[in-house]
């Protein structure tokens, strides 16, 4: 059964930014692993639209998934389906209720592929 090891902990270093401050451990069934997030790696949580009904309904949670799903996307050590679907395994584990995390589950589907290709432009850079 998917579990998160450990608490998110976490410090706000700037507008849109926290920095882990313990490292994050995820066991994933999905990938069949154990994800450890170092200290001081940098995430904005879930990239939620500003818009007053979308941030009323799902902003502010599931910070830990969202975390987990930062870094997925940042070393793309999987495939972006298998990162979302991580992330809806996580909220899961996290104790979202069904709706609230089909519903971002549905955004990060929809919107997140910008975030997969500038993350894949990087690593290609650093080749």
């Amino acid at each position: 059964m998917a579990k998160f090891l450990t608490e998110l902990v976490a410090k706000k270093i700037d507008r849109k930014f926290w920095e882990l401050t313990a490292p994050l451990v995820y066991d994933s069934d999905l990938l069949g692993l154990t994800m450890t997030i170092d200290t001081g790696f940098k995430t904005d949580f879930a990239s939620i639209p500003r818009a007053p009904l979308a941030y009323w309904l799902v902003g502010g949670m599931a910070e830990a998934s969202a975390t987990v799903h930062d870094k997925l996307y940042q070393i793309q050590t999987c495939t972006r389906k298998e990162a979302d679907d991580v992330m809806l395994e996580a909220m899961k584990a996290e104790g979202i209720e069904r709706w609230r995390r089909n519903l971002i589950y549905a955004g990060v589907r929809a919107g997140g592929w910008y975030t997969w290709w500038k993350y894949a432009r990087r690593l290609k850079k650093r080749k």
